[in-house]
């Protein structure tokens, strides 16, 4: 199991809280001006920061950290 304490940073969380409000990946690229490459990048990066290992994963594990909250969504 991968272990990394290091917290995602803000524009991550900004990705992820797309991402959690249901946003697709191109939908996030569109939302924030960036390309859907980069919002796979910056997931894989979050999901091995949270060790987790799918979306739905990460947006609950997330949470559970207190990193976004159901009101930021």
């Amino acid at each position: 199991m991968r272990r990394n304490k290091r917290q995602p940073t803000g524009r991550e969380l900004q990705i992820l809280r797309l991402v959690a409000a249901g946003y697709e990946y191109e939908e996030v690229g569109q939302e924030l001006f960036i390309t859907e490459s980069t919002v796979q990048t910056c997931m894989s990066r979050i999901m091995m920061k949270l060790d987790t290992y799918n979306r739905q994963q990460t947006v609950a594990e997330a949470l559970h950290r207190n990193l976004i909250t159901l009101q930021e969504i």
